[in-house]
């Protein structure tokens, strides 16, 4: 009786007695130690993304800001830019973020910071799953568009294009 009526009380005042998933975080900590930091130091782009994409387990990933690609992993820009402008159109009436289901890929388009992310998946992400990914590409980004930046100056100072 002294049960029932506990569990009454607890649901009517909303009280959250549940405890920490000890055994997932464990594992989620353990996980985490046998993956490496993602560097970038002296790789380009295009291994950086595919870097990425291991880790993750992508199959295609495009970043956008203020409406340019950054970078895209996919072949098919004219479909990721497709995709991109749905992002777009919808975003006035969702939050900061879009997930559809399109030729057996989860698609998963998002807003951080100033980036529009666009996210190529047979399974669908989750929210800790987003934030790694969000957290590697944006720790890194910097350091890879000014690698690129100096390799295509001296691919244009030397003469080469």
């Amino acid at each position: 009786m002294r049960h029932i009526i506990g569990t009454t009380v607890r649901r009517i005042l909303g009280i959250d007695d549940t405890q920490q998933p000890e055994s997932q975080v464990r594992y989620l900590k353990d996980v985490s130690k046998s993956n490496k930091q993602i560097s970038v130091s002296q790789e380009n782009l295009f291994t950086f993304i595919d870097s990425v994409k291991d880790k993750h387990g992508i199959e295609e990933i495009s970043l956008f800001r203020k409406g340019n690609a950054i970078f895209s992993s996919e072949d098919d820009l004219e479909n990721v830019t497709t995709l991109y402008e749905t992002f777009e159109r919808t975003r006035p009436l969702m939050d900061k973020r879009l997930l559809m289901l399109k030729d057996k890929y989860w698609v998963t388009i998002y807003e951080k910071q100033e980036f529009i992310f666009i996210i190529k998946r047979f399974v669908k992400m989750n929210e800790i799953e987003l934030n790694a990914l969000t957290s590697d590409i944006l720790k890194n980004l910097d350091h890879v568009l000014l690698e690129e930046r100096n390799i295509m100056e001296s691919i244009y100072t030397n003469g080469i294009i």
